[in-house]
């Protein structure tokens, strides 16, 4: 459609938009009401969309709107039109004509809708247009409901529609004829949507209780992100490299090579060299002719293959404009980076988001509040999601340990554990995962068993198992010692095609680098200096853009420039953040925080209360940099929390008159040692996890001080995980990283103890690394070596004995009086190892606080008795020289050597 032809208030009203000049975009003072008016002039449309139609012939949403939206993001009422507009631009052709027209008119002007949809897809591949969109759709979900007005909730969800309108047009198969592998349009979109962040923010409306009501809005736009993608492929990105891939590509490449030039041959071996008059005629039995006769063949045997009542008839063509709607979508792989992106957020959201993502879809479907075909994407997403969640060692391992009670249990229970085994098995074709001795134990115990007619479907599983074994072992002789393992998904694909790929160093996760050769080197170089000086981008990413080598990770090419002496470290190239700018301050938020800083300067705590009453949510080591940069304060000791000390009485930190001084647990010192901790904790958060690698024993002693105080569940526990994540590390073969949910009343009071999280932070576990996430996690670098070595560090380990024949030196006063030790503690709800009881030590084992009470007690008792009570000790023996030189050589527990000090320091005092 010409742009001369448009309505004359139609050309009038998208001329009163503004004009693009170069990369600026100049809106004439009208635009606001221009906006409007398109709104309106869409909402009295005929039945032909030609609104739209003309719309999408002047491209619009290309040359005005999107400028619009890029340039002026500030103006909240005009950002609010053009969103809207954009929406309803945007919608699915077949939501404007409710159906596939049967006319050929109706038809034509469907296709012309969507021919307009797919040239506004590609132009919302852009990182600058989903940059505003994520920063406005930030700023937005950080208001609490209290300050969110009904404008601000439409404009979220005008925002999300408008993302899955965008995501929901179909590719167009006449102008996408790249080959796997290529980036497509839609590739191109997803791509852009990581970079902004707006991944992210999809998955904190998953997880976010607090805005469950964009439930069924984030698992549509989730579907339509992953409406190109194969979960298998998703779920064997992370077996082989990119090398490995692309060789596997060039072996496809030449068996087809191969199979043609095969087909040539055979076909030059059917034709003679010289021609023959008299080819013969043949009878086709069986096939009849127009009469009752059979069919007479005039051309060769080698053509018969090809016979057909339809050779010689001339087909009958149908006009483009009376052919069906194309509704396949073409089947393709995508970009690389875009299926590695698409994986890492599977995993994300099936960690943190899945569970609770669908239990509110399930509840809105079952109360009738969703949409018409609303459960079609819960049906995707349980289909998707769930092809290779379960199909893992663990839980195989669980499902042979509910059947071994199959007599014992439910009919409903052995059906839903024998359906998700044939699942496994049928569906996803990973019959080897099942190949496992004690199953097959099982399996001969249920055909042995008399009552085995009750258990049919189990039966029917068990030899349709057991036969796939046996057809395997055929080929495979290997699989008879398989039977002694349990498996993971990529030692399912070596047993089924070969272990030529573990030979050749592909579908581990530990592949070996490439070496670089010396053309490599070369072209490292000269890209190098060539991005050198750029300012404002990354020098990695235009090198790996412009790199001829595939394959190549952002790591690799870091340490081959700092080895070839471009670079003196890694520091030098500082990975780009992705997501939206949140540490950018604006000028309202400086004068909020300058205001309350004046507000709680002389409060004890200055930047607890400023935290608590921050409208934009920020870390402490933001804060802190911003009243540092502001001036507000010069040093950080001026944030730390203050602590009032009693001035009367004798406390933790005072002693007794006689009695040697000791320092105060409770002390300033330490409240400012705990606040830099917490500043350090909110500065490592950004830090990858390839830089938490814990030394050898590390956190050892931290832990045996721990189990004195009383934490001796909590570490039973953290040594369980790390143990069960190492095993499943070497099971599974592929290292995620593994949350630390505490379930237990006790090991959550122990994840907010300063001194524990102390301890994750030695052991090379990682905090929380933004607010979507609320659990410490297990690195995916740590190996199953490291964790074990990590869980044999924090085991309690009982103090050696005492000397024999020596008395027991009198206890300090400062140790306070003995107690009967404290019972040990039961199994903890998480262990699934039996615990040894603890053998009880002379030495008490009290918490903080009540060793204090005690401490402060006694030294009252002292002052009262005039320095001694009825149940001290008698005094000890003389101690020869021998036995001082005994104790030397036996180091005694800690809290035995700090009762001899204070013993020698006493009677030097004497």
């Amino acid at each position: 459609m010409d742009w001369y032809m448009m309505n004359c208030e139609l050309l009038a009203t998208c001329s009163a938009l503004g004009y693009l000049e170069g990369d600026v975009y100049h809106r004439e003072p009208d635009c606001l009401e221009s906006v409007k008016d398109l709104i309106r002039y869409l909402r009295h449309e005929d039945e032909t969309r030609d609104v739209r139609q003309q719309l999408g012939a002047a491209q619009i949403l290309q040359n005005d709107l999107l400028p619009i939206l890029v340039q002026y993001p500030q103006e909240k009422v005009l950002f609010d039109a053009v969103i809207r507009l954009m929406v309803n631009l945007t919608q699915p052709a077949l939501l404007c004509f409710g159906k596939v027209p049967a006319d050929a008119t109706s038809r034509h002007h469907f296709l012309q809708v969507l021919s307009y949809l797919q040239a506004y897809k590609e132009a919302f591949a852009n990182e600058k247009v989903f940059g505003v969109l994520s920063e406005k759709l930030y700023n937005l979900l950080q208001l609490d409901w209290e300050q969110r007005q009904e404008e601000d909730t439409l404009l979220i969800e005008r925002i999300l529609l408008l993302v899955r309108n965008v995501l929901h047009v179909p590719p167009d198969p006449t102008e996408e004829q790249g080959v796997d592998g290529d980036a497509s349009v839609h590739d191109r979109v997803l791509w852009a949507l990581h970079i902004s962040g707006m991944d992210d923010l999809l998955k904190f409306l998953a997880s976010a209780q607090v805005e469950q009501q964009w439930a069924l809005h984030v698992l549509e736009i989730i579907s339509l992100m992953f409406r190109e993608q194969s979960p298998e492929e998703l779920a064997a990105m992370g077996q082989g490299t990119a090398g490995a891939e692309h060789g596997e590509d060039t072996r496809e490449l030449q068996s087809l090579r191969q199979r043609e030039m095969a087909e040539k041959r055979s076909r030059a071996l059917q034709r003679t060299s010289r021609h023959s008059r008299f080819g013969g005629s043949y009878v086709l039995q069986g096939v009849k002719s127009i009469g009752d006769r059979d069919v007479v063949f005039h051309k060769g045997l080698h053509n018969l293959k090809s016979y057909s009542h339809d050779l010689g008839k001339e087909p009958r063509r149908l006009p483009r404009r009376r052919q069906p709607a194309p509704e396949a979508e073409p089947s393709r792989r995508s970009a690389r980076n875009v299926r590695l992106f698409l994986r890492r957020f599977c995993q994300d959201f099936l960690q943190d988001c899945y569970n609770r993502l669908m239990l509110l879809v399930k509840d809105q479907l079952v109360r009738e509040k969703a949409q018409q075909h609303d459960e079609t994407y819960y049906l995707w997403a349980t289909s998707f999601f769930m092809c290779r969640r379960f199909a893992c060692a663990p839980v195989v391992r669980a499902l042979v340990l509910l059947l071994r009670g199959y007599a014992r249990n439910s009919a409903r229970t052995n059906h839903c554990a024998a359906r998700l085994l044939h699942r496994l098995a049928r569906e996803l074709r990973m019959e080897p995962l099942l190949f496992q001795l004690s199953l097959f134990a099982l399996f001969h115990r249920l055909l042995s068993d008399p009552a085995a007619a009750a258990h049919q479907e189990l039966v029917t599983l068990a030899k349709f198992i057991v036969g796939k074994f046996f057809a395997l072992a055929a080929t495979n002789k290997k699989a008879f010692v398989e039977l002694l393992f349990w498996k993971s998904p990529a030692i399912v694909g070596e047993m089924s095609q070969g272990y030529s790929s573990l030979q050749e160093g592909e579908g581990t996760t530990r592949s070996r680098v490439p070496p670089w050769t010396p053309q490599e080197e070369q072209e490292l170089r000269e890209l190098y200096w060539k991005y050198k000086e750029m300012e404002g981008g990354d020098i990695i990413a235009a090198i790996l853009a412009q790199l001829p080598s595939p394959g190549r990770t952002r790591r690799q090419v870091v340490k081959q420039l700092v080895r070839m002496g471009l670079a003196s470290s890694a520091k030098d190239f500082p990975r780009e953040r992705k997501g939206t700018r949140i540490v950018l301050w604006t000028q309202e938020q400086e004068e909020e925080l300058t205001r309350l800083f004046e507000e709680f300067q002389g409060s004890d705590d200055v930047l607890g209360n400023i935290m608590k009453h921050l409208t934009a949510r920020r870390s402490r080591a933001r804060v802190v940099e911003k009243l540092l940069g502001l001036g507000l304060v010069a040093e950080r000791k001026e944030l730390y929390k203050k602590r009032r000390r009693k001035s009367q009485g004798h406390g933790p930190g005072q002693a007794a008159p006689g009695v040697p001084a000791m320092p105060a647990q409770d002390s300033s010192g330490e409240d400012e040692d705990s606040e830099e901790e917490e500043e350090e904790d909110e500065d490592d958060e950004g830090l990858t996890e390839e830089h938490w690698v814990p030394e050898e024993g590390a956190g050892q002693d931290l832990a045996q001080h721990l189990h004195g105080e009383g934490l001796a569940g909590p570490l039973r526990w953290l040594q369980n995980c790390l143990r069960r994540a190492a095993e499943d590390r070497e099971e599974d073969g592929v290292s995620h990283p593994v949350p630390l949910v505490p379930l237990t009343e006790e090991n959550e009071d122990a994840m907010e103890d300063r001194r524990f999280r102390n301890l994750l932070r030695q052991l090379g576990l990682r905090p929380p690394a933004s607010e979507q996430e609320s659990f410490w996690r297990i690195p995916a670098a740590l190996t199953p070596q490291q964790l074990r070595r990590a869980a044999a560090s924090i085991a309690h380990r009982d103090p050696p004995a005492s000397p024999q024949n020596l008395p027991e030196p009198p206890r300090c006063p400062q140790d306070g009086a003995a107690e009967p030790p404290m019972a040990a503690l039961g199994s903890d709800s998480e262990s699934e190892e039996p615990v040894p009881v603890p053998i009880p030590v002379p030495s008490p084992v009290l918490a903080r606080t009540k060793r204090r009470r005690e401490l402060a007690s006694e030294d009252e008792d002292e002052d009262e008795d005039g320095g001694s009570s009825a149940t001290d000790p008698p005094p000890p023996a003389p101690r020869s020289e021998e036995d001082e030189d005994e104790d030397e050589e036996d180091p005694q527990p800690r809290g035995r050597r700090k009762r001899i000090r204070c013993l020698e320091e006493e009677e030097e005092d004497d």
